[in-house]
């Protein structure tokens, strides 16, 4: 049976210029397809992006890639065309032109249709990769996935209480706070300097210490069924080493140096109601990703589309490097 190595590529940012066109999702298509080929971990993925030429006007690239540690920095690009003829001359003299005026050295050319035998020689020399993006057949697709739909895993969660337990005085002193109060900013973290305390609210350390903290959110949600209902739970934390405080002055303001008592946190129990939610999204895209120089198909990509909040948003698959029997297989969640 074949097998399949899960890999995800979470740094890509889609643009929300000219989101209507529906060109734009073959774009953005092209860009998850071209960031699971990537050998490189620490990069992002653009679509679209405009960067300045040499002279300081503003080029638009379809795609482009940088390095996490110099984001500024695009090493390659992609432009990608949607006509039905072939790719000649023109398009390929453009795009040596663009390396040359934008300093960026590796380039990509994507086509719907196909390309001219000039372009396939010549592009090579300019280290220009020419690509095509083809619709699929089911009955290829059906070889390795073979469900209608991909599934997605959302889960909610809406804190409805708090309890604050603090030191004071040698005692344990319980504080409650009701929806009303969980987005007040009330609760003091160290800053940089251990004199200087940030106020932040109930649902921020919610975020950060529940639904950031894997352990944390794992156990919050292992208990809650698989379903679109909200249902009652709490969790728990505990802190021996308290980073949170308040006091009961309600007159503090954000930001300053803090010179009256303040009572440390040693433990927060938050009551919400909490939804593992599971969606279908119907799977409505299907291409093939080829190499025009040769014919030989790089990775096939799947996408399903799923409504949220009143807004089409694609879940996505891409097979590719696949090496006899064993394949890799990414993909991303996007509108």
């Amino acid at each position: 049976m074949p097998k399949a190595t899960s890999e995800g590529k979470p740094t890509l940012f889609f643009s929300a210029n000219n989101k209507d066109k529906q060109w734009r999702i073959k774009e953005k298509f092209t860009a998850v397809i071209e960031s699971s080929l990537q050998n490189l971990e620490n990069f992002y993925t653009y679509s679209s992006i405009n960067i300045p030429n040499v002279i300081g006007d503003l080029e638009e690239l379809d795609v482009a890639f940088s390095r996490i540690d110099n984001p500024k920095e695009i090493f390659q690009f992609i432009q990608i065309r949607d006509r039905n003829q072939t790719e000649g001359r023109p398009w390929i003299q453009q795009i040596i032109g663009q390396q040359h005026t934008l300093g960026i050295n590796a380039g990509i050319a994507v086509s719907t249709k196909k390309f001219s035998k000039y372009a396939i020689n010549i592009a090579p020399k300019f280290s220009i990769d020419l690509r095509l993006i083809h619709p699929e057949n089911t009955k290829e697709i059906k070889k390795w996935f073979k469900p209608d739909y991909i599934g997605l895993h959302k889960p909610v969660s809406k804190i409805e209480m708090c309890s604050i337990l603090i030191s004071s005085e040698n005692k344990i002193i319980e504080l409650k706070a009701n929806k009303k109060k969980i987005n007040e900013s009330n609760v003091f973290v160290h800053t940089n300097d251990t004199k200087d305390y940030q106020l932040i609210s109930l649902n921020r350390v919610f975020n950060v210490d529940v639904l950031n903290n894997k352990k944390q959110c794992d156990s919050l949600f292992e208990k809650i069924p698989f379903d679109l209902n909200f249902h009652k739970t709490t969790v728990a934390i505990e802190y021996k080493e308290p980073r949170l405080f308040v006091t009961l002055n309600q007159n503090s303001k954000k930001g300053f140096n803090i010179t009256e008592k303040l009572s440390p946190i040693r433990a927060i129990v938050f009551f919400i109601k909490a939804s593992n939610r599971t969606l279908k999204a119907t799977i409505k895209h299907q291409y093939k990703y080829i190499d025009a120089t040769n014919g030989s198909v790089l990775a096939h990509m799947i996408a399903g589309e799923v409504n949220i909040n009143d807004e089409i948003n694609y879940i996505s698959l891409v097979r590719h490097s696949c090496n006899q029997e064993l394949c890799k297989i990414g993909g991303s969640f996007f509108q």
